[in-house]
């Protein structure tokens, strides 16, 4: 059979589908854009809901006939035979869904978070199969309420084979606009570490772990801890990720990179060090870590006033805060946890740079490109 085939079906089977006249009902009160229906096969009967007016291409049929994902509403055969959804995503955002996205100063919360970071490991699944959505909008956006929680469920009505990196970022965009509308909706601005969260999104280091895990609500305990956590991390590893000197470089307050340009407590720090015969390049990241994580560490033993300043660990903590408020985040995504080094899906998305990377070079080298 010819995958290339644009014709539609259903083909015919030994299963049957009962469709109504009668829409299903959205959040709001209004019609959905889906209709109640069963499907039977053999003697199991199931309530399904169906998208009349449109049909799968035989193409995307093959291609989605065996993918299987949480979040994923897939099309059967020539219509689209859908599981049951209790609602729109727009219309679940316009009853009661706003407040639940963002609070009040612009930042994403757990719920809004687990769901677009669903989304992404959807997407992402469908990337590991060389496939990226193809007429994707808004409307294929349903939510489905499980133990009294929303879930974002998306209808796939067409994807495509890909073999460049290319079309990868257009589903990324979806992504991130989902996020964009309801943020442009809600009339708020994302604060600085949700909007971190929404930039990373896509991006070359970013994985579904990483985005779950986010520092974007971690507390100074937990900052504390991931710092501890970083002197267990490969030093080459280390080394080798943050080698970028415009990301990643000392909090200097003015140029050039020297030691008296670092903010006045730092360099106090830094002199109590050397009286301890501790040295600490300032033209080195890794150096940085090294002096917070032992500063940290051994809080009781910095000097005086800076112990004065900050009390305990949690406002050392706030100290590096004010000193480089992309800290963390900027760590974070290059580095992740320990339990990230072994992400699998990290290593999936390597490989797929890598492959797609070389055909992007061999077709501009030959000019087909």
């Amino acid at each position: 059979m010819d995958l290339c085939d644009d014709t539609h079906f259903p083909w015919e089977g030994s299963h049957t589908i009962v469709g109504s006249k009668r829409k299903a009902k959205d959040f709001n009160g209004k019609n959905l854009n889906l209709f109640n229906g069963t499907y039977k096969m053999v003697e199991t009967t199931v309530d399904v809901m169906i998208r009349k007016g449109t049909n799968m291409r035989l193409e995307s049929y093959e291609f989605l006939s065996d993918f299987k994902h949480g979040n994923a509403v897939s099309g059967n055969k020539g219509s689209f035979i859908v599981t049951q959804v209790d609602g729109s995503f727009t219309a679940w955002f316009e009853t009661g869904g706003k407040e639940l996205c963002f609070d009040s100063s612009g930042h994403i919360t757990q719920l809004f978070k687990d769901m677009i970071v669903d989304f992404y490991d959807l997407t992402w699944s469908l990337h590991k199969r060389h496939l990226v959505m193809q007429n994707f909008v808004k409307e294929n956006i349903y939510v489905k309420i499980f133990d009294g929680v929303p879930k974002l469920m998306i209808l796939l009505t067409e994807v495509k084979l890909v073999d460049q990196l290319g079309p990868f970022k257009q589903d990324w965009s979806h992504v991130q606009g989902l996020m964009t509308w309801c943020k442009e909706q809600s009339g708020l601005k994302m604060d600085f570490l949700t909007k971190s969260f929404y930039d990373f999104i896509g991006s070359t280091d970013c994985t579904v772990i990483k985005l779950r895990n986010y520092p974007d609500d971690w507390d100074e305990k937990k900052k504390g801890d991931y710092l501890l956590t970083l002197a267990e991390v490969n030093h080459g590893v280390l080394k080798d990720k943050l080698k970028s000197r415009d990301d990643f470089h000392w909090p200097f307050v003015k140029l050039p990179k020297l030691e008296q340009n670092l903010p006045p407590m730092l360099q106090q720090i830094l002199s109590g060090e050397r009286q301890m015969k501790r040295k600490f390049d300032v033209t080195f990241f890794c150096d940085y870590i090294n002096l917070l994580r032992n500063s940290y560490k051994k809080f009781n033993e910095l000097p005086e006033n800076v112990k004065a300043l900050c009390i305990n660990q949690d406002g050392f903590i706030k100290l590096i805060d004010g000193w480089s408020p992309e800290f963390w985040t900027k760590i974070y995504e290059k580095i992740g946890t320990l339990l990230d080094l072994n992400d699998g899906d990290a290593g999936a998305r390597a490989d797929i740079l890598r492959t797609y990377g070389a055909v992007l070079q061999v077709r501009s080298l030959d000019g087909s490109c």
